[in-house]
């Protein structure tokens, strides 16, 4: 039977009927053919859309050669002629693509509406979604359903798997890749960048070829056409009086629409691009060449003097344009008036102080002190004493482990309440450790978690101003991100914000917007590798908060989120 439901969504129910048995006892054979690796449940992903959606799983059987045997296929011929063969395929796929992106659990669903509309396959990293849609034929065409979901889902970038030998554009972020390329075009989800600097994206297993290209136009007010391509891609282009700024100088820019220009024009330079990241309100470019290497971009939107809305200013200077210019020491990330919401890890002693911020305690999965979006870690910071430091160098494999799980969030740091020089000071170390030793672990953990700041406050008031303020800039980064510039960014690392642990995810599940109701076993089966205990507990926890209340009792009661999961 579960051959016949391959690549469809799952219904319990159905089954139940045609066996004669309560649904919950098919649910819990599926179950345990998804915990033994024979089958695959993708979760459905549900947005707070005016859109009926659906909730249910689809499946898949993980080997091909047993789906193939349950439905009595014994050759090519005969698989080409049965009904099953696109859901074959698209199981086959899947797995090659899962297996190429590397998303962990908790990253990877499909997503349908009532109406018809629907994904195969979305991946969600922090801000961050890429979509999949599997077509066996040769010449796969950009549908309603792919527009809807582009539209809906915000993705970043859609990937049409078929069946052809072609990779080519279909639409504005969706391109069609071969099955049969995919380790070569598709990224895996660990190469996907985002860091609190950079707020674009990269896709690309590969390294992409970024080039900065001038053209000279026959415009006479804009004659240079200024642009930065990527494998033939334009990602942005400008028209420039100048095709360099000269010394303390910037040049106005207009954008182009994004349609390809068709008067003559012809090529002044092309010159590779050693990075392109975006910085607030600036694109920074840096060239691959000994001078004349370093320039950005400047995006303002002014507003109308006699209308309603605004317009778009672009500014291109260099970094000695920067220098001189009034703005060089404003600051990008402007302070926030909305409350923290802060938490303390229940096992921290004498905790620090965040005058005027929501603070709450319970067990984090990782670091001391969370800021919190929703119900999701937005940025954590581990606190460490002068003496906890020390003790933690005599499980130094350990500590790099925590510290790992440390870095994967979007914003963290370590915080020290001690100067660096204490630690060299053969006085202060009282011979628990050697100086030069202690010297070494240090730059040892800088160098194997290069994205983890370790800041060394100087004492615990100044660690707990410093986390304060880190903590406020990243609530303000988060409520007024700055906009995107391009439509990709060709280079640049890029956020990972974390997928969480499991209570994490589970919370992440039960207060997702637009959930009103839900029972524990809907939420053991949305989130991959929740045990049902995990998700109790976390209900209770959530309930105690007074975020969800029961509706019933035993094996049957439902749950409503407080006000409707807004």
């Amino acid at each position: 039977m579960i051959a016949h439901y391959h690549a469809q969504t799952w219904n319990a129910s159905e089954l139940a009927r045609a066996f004669g048995v309560a649904h919950t006892t098919v649910q819990r054979y599926l179950d345990v053919l998804t915990e033994t690796f024979m089958v695959r449940q993708l979760p459905p992903w549900h947005e707070n859309l005016a859109k009926r959606q659906v909730r249910a799983p689809k499946v898949y059987l993980r080997d091909a050669g047993v789906l193939h045997s349950l439905l009595g296929v014994t050759s090519i011929a005969q698989l080409d002629s049965h009904p099953k063969v696109g859901a074959s395929w698209e199981g086959f796929a899947l797995d090659v693509v899962l297996d190429q992106l590397q998303a962990r659990p908790g990253e990877a669903y499909f997503w349908g509406t009532q109406a018809g509309a629907e994904l195969d396959l979305l991946v969600v990293r922090g801000e961050t979604r890429v979509g999949v849609e599997f077509k066996r034929t040769s010449s796969p065409k950009l549908t309603p359903s792919m527009r809807s979901a582009l539209a809906d889902l915000r993705l970043d970038r859609l990937y049409v798997v078929h069946g052809g030998t072609e990779v080519f554009p279909l639409a504005d972020r969706v391109e069609a890749v071969p099955l049969t390329r995919v380790l070569e075009v598709l990224p895996p989800v660990g190469e996907w960048t985002c860091t609190p600097g950079n707020t674009s994206t990269a896709f690309g297993p590969r390294r992409m070829t970024t080039h900065w290209t001038v053209h000279r136009t026959t415009h006479p007010r804009f004659p240079f056409r200024v642009a930065v391509e990527r494998d033939g891609r334009t990602l942005l282009a400008v028209r420039a009086s100048a095709a360099w700024p000269g010394p303390g100088q910037q040049v106005f820019c207009l954008r182009e629409d994004g349609s390809e220009p068709e008067e003559p024009m012809t090529l002044v330079e092309r010159v590779p691009v050693i990075s392109c990241t975006q910085l607030g309100r600036k694109l920074a470019i840096v060239l691959d060449r000994p001078l004349r290497k370093r320039c950005e971009f400047l995006f303002i939107a002014k507003p109308y003097r006699d209308r309603p809305g605004s317009y778009e200013q672009v500014f291109f200077r260099t970094e000695a344009g920067i220098r001189s210019h009034r703005s060089r020491s404003r600051l990008e990330v402007r302070g926030g008036d909305a409350e923290l919401q802060l938490v303390i890890d229940s096992g921290e002693r004498y905790a620090w102080k965040f005058p005027g911020a929501a603070v709450t305690t319970r067990k984090l999965p990782a670091g001391d002190y969370a800021l919190l979006d929703g119900e999701r870690i937005a940025a954590v910071v581990e606190r460490k004493s002068f003496d906890n430091l020390l003790g933690d160098l005599g499980a130094i494999q350990a500590l790099h482990h925590a510290l790992a799980h440390l870095g994967q969030y979007a914003w963290s740091a370590l915080v020290v309440e001690a100067q660096y020089a204490d630690f060299i000071d053969e006085k202060r170390l009282e011979g628990r450790w050697p100086a030069p030793f202690v010297a070494r672990a240090l730059a040892e953990l800088t160098v194997m978690h290069p994205r983890l700041p370790i800041v060394f406050a100087g004492n615990r008031k100044l660690a707990n101003q410093w986390t304060h303020r880190f903590f406020v800039a990243c609530a303000a980064h988060r409520a007024a991100p700055p906009p995107s510039i391009v439509r990709e960014t060709p280079q640049g690392e890029l956020s990972l914000d974390d997928a969480g642990s499991v209570d994490e995810r589970v919370r992440v599940a039960v207060m997702r917007p637009g959930r009103e109701r839900f029972a524990l076993t809907e939420i053991g089966a949305e989130v991959a590798g929740a045990s049902m205990v995990a998700v109790r507990r976390v209900v209770k926890e959530l309930e105690r908060e007074g975020k969800v209340r029961c509706l019933g009792r035993g094996r049957g009661a439902r749950w409503e989120v407080a006000g409707g999961g807004e």
